[in-house]
């Protein structure tokens, strides 16, 4: 659901921004969802030709030999819980059930790996796109 309109001609773009939005949707979804809460994910669609490109460039470090998949798996949740939450890391350590030097580890391990450190605004913002250009493939995953 796009924003309301005011007038008769902002009418087409909110119907294009809706349609984009309904494009986005993972196959399970049940319902309504506002464009408020799906940005990242229109903006991975509508600039697909490049989403790609954005996931390897952002994430592709965490493919190199010597990651195993359980490494990887675990900085990419670690990340995701942060960038879901209010970006605190006493936080995010307490949604994951772990210390905070546990989580800092892991946010180094992630930008030793990637060169992008989720603790940096410019940074998050790119990850949270990377992660949802991967995972939109999938449909919508459980990103930011």
């Amino acid at each position: 659901m796009s924003p309301t309109v005011g007038r008769l001609a902002d009418v087409p773009r909110a119907v294009r921004l809706a349609a984009t939005t309904a494009r986005t949707l993972p196959a399970e979804a049940r319902g309504p969802r506002w464009l408020r809460n799906s940005w990242l994910d229109v903006l991975v669609h509508q600039a697909e030709d490049l989403a790609d490109d954005l996931a390897d460039h952002v994430l592709g470090g965490l493919e190199q030999p010597g990651v195993s998949e359980a490494e990887r798996d675990r900085l990419l949740h670690t990340v995701r819980v942060h960038l879901a939450g209010n970006g605190a890391i006493a936080d995010t350590a307490g949604a994951l059930y772990c210390h905070r030097n546990t989580v800092q580890h892991r946010f180094n391990r992630f930008h030793e790996l990637t060169g992008n450190d989720v603790r940096h605004p410019e940074s998050a913002a790119l990850i949270a796109l990377a992660l949802r250009a991967r995972g939109r493939g999938a449909g919508a995953k459980a990103a930011p």
